[in-house]
């Protein structure tokens, strides 16, 4: 199946080398600021399509320098100057939801965290301010069907937080205002009723978003609804698309597996911040059966 054999294993090996839940780690309030140090440090769940990205990553991040972007197994596309959000190179409506979900500018804060590549920086920076300017507004006319995708939402907002907070010590007080104002207008849309998706993959990943956006912006008087209605929702979700038994119920390994990593992404945010409710016992015992059950799915010549 689908990415049953790397993916199940990354999937597995997370799961099982969670840390101990005994005793919350110390300073697990975030300082105001995305420029603190212990939010730089913190943990931005990466949620992401399997297969979205290039597994050679210095690769990929040198064509994105470049100026090539390259999603899923298609050929590169030229970005230009000016990106024209509303391509369709492929007739590919993934392609698309991609395109408009930032995912790929996550490699490139990476590259930056890891070696100080300031070119890395600007590009995920210059790709990210041209997405702000030509989408911001969904009432009137985005140029694609997906600038406010329910799934681009969400992984959108957490690209666009990784480099604020990789970036923020770099940035003019215009750049963090205009930053800002868009992770809060992220934030309520995956708060809306109309954007949400229940009861699904989609609404899980929304809702780690949003609960991500409440607790790195938590002194916005935004930001406490925020999270009690994330981890209300999340815990709807879970209740309702995984078993007792640890069976992600949408039936599909890859599925599965993606979601798991995605929880274990959760978990480890939740740690930092001290989110009893997604570090507890309970919780990681689910995610160890999640575990066991995608063992069981693996083939042998896999």
């Amino acid at each position: 199946g689908l990415l049953a054999g790397p993916l199940a294993m990354k999937a597995v090996s997370q799961a099982e080398h969670l840390p101990s839940v005994s005793a919350a780690p110390e300073g697990s309030s975030p300082m105001a600021g995305l420029a603190a140090a212990d939010l730089r440090a913190a943990p931005i769940p990466e949620l992401w399509f399997p297969g979205s990205l290039p597994d050679d990553e210095d690769s990929f991040v040198k064509d994105f320098l470049a100026g090539e972007l390259r999603l899923l197994d298609r050929p590169g596309f030229r970005l230009g100057e000016v990106i024209d959000w509303g391509a369709d190179p492929f007739l590919d409506r993934t392609w698309q939801l991609l395109l408009h979900s930032l995912v790929y500018t996550r490699p490139l804060t990476r590259r930056y965290r890891e070696t100080g590549d300031l070119a890395a920086l600007q590009q995920a920076g210059r790709v990210i301010h041209q997405w702000i300017e030509r989408n911001s507004s969904w009432h009137l006319a985005p140029p694609s069907e997906f600038s406010w995708n329910d799934h681009a939402i969400a992984f959108r907002s957490l690209a666009i937080l990784d480099y604020s907070v990789a970036a923020a010590d770099r940035l003019s007080a215009q750049e963090r205002a205009l930053l800002l104002r868009s992770l809060m207008g992220h934030a309520r849309a995956l708060a809306s009723p109309l954007h949400y998706t229940p009861r699904h993959n989609h609404g899980l990943d929304q809702d780690v978003a949003l609960l991500s956006l409440a607790l790195f912006l938590h002194p916005l008087p935004e930001a406490r609804p925020w999270r009690a209605l994330a981890v209300s929702r999340l815990q709807a979700q879970l209740n309702e698309t995984v078993s007792n038994q640890g069976v992600h119920l949408e039936h599909s390994p890859g599925y599965h597996f993606s979601t798991l990593i995605h929880l274990v992404e959760l978990h480890r945010m939740a740690r930092r911040f001290g989110v009893e409710e997604f570090t507890g016992p309970p919780f990681v015992a689910l995610l160890h059966r999640m575990a066991e059950f995608g063992r069981w799915t693996v083939q042998p010549d896999d």
